[in-house]
């Protein structure tokens, strides 16, 4: 069960190598496992599919 919702800026980095970055709500649940929901297009979801990092900054 989600503990917390809030507002993140998510960053990843595109297959050239440029950063990018979105804005997200996401939820942390009790084992802080870091939970967002999103379409299933966006290029956040395709840069993390392909390399797997991201770097969240909550404020």
């Amino acid at each position: 069960m989600p503990r917390s919702i809030s507002r993140v800026t998510s960053g990843t980095s595109h297959a050239d190598g440029k950063p990018e970055a979105a804005a997200i709500d996401f939820s942390v649940r009790d084992n802080l496992e870091i939970v967002f929901d999103t379409f299933e297009q966006p290029r956040k979801v395709e840069n993390l599919s392909d390399r797997g990092s991201v770097a969240l900054v909550v404020v």
